[in-house]
């Protein structure tokens, strides 16, 4: 979790594994948890639903993350990383 480097070796490396969602996956399901606990632990907050929708993002189809993604707004900074994102989910 947290902040990631984000240079010119760092998508070298991410194109070097686009076979392997296996990482995208673990990051996909640890913001879900994340996204849970602060929907548990602050369940008066004005973004608890966005939290409570993301939470589900690991549980749906491909389709129907992309579709949540795109409806919802969840997305990332830049534009590569956007594509990524709803790429790999």
């Amino acid at each position: 979790m947290g902040a990631k480097k984000f240079d010119g070796q760092y998508l070298l490396s991410k194109m070097a594994k686009l076979g392997d969602r296996s990482e995208a996956r673990r990051s996909l399901e640890s913001t879900a948890r994340q996204a849970a606990a602060f929907a548990e632990r602050f369940p008066d907050a004005a973004q608890v639903d966005q939290a409570r929708i993301f939470a589900q993002l690991p549980y749906m189809s491909p389709w129907q993350r992309r579709q949540t993604i795109v409806r919802e707004r969840f997305f990332k900074i830049g534009m590569v990383r956007n594509l990524a994102w709803l790429g790999l989910t």
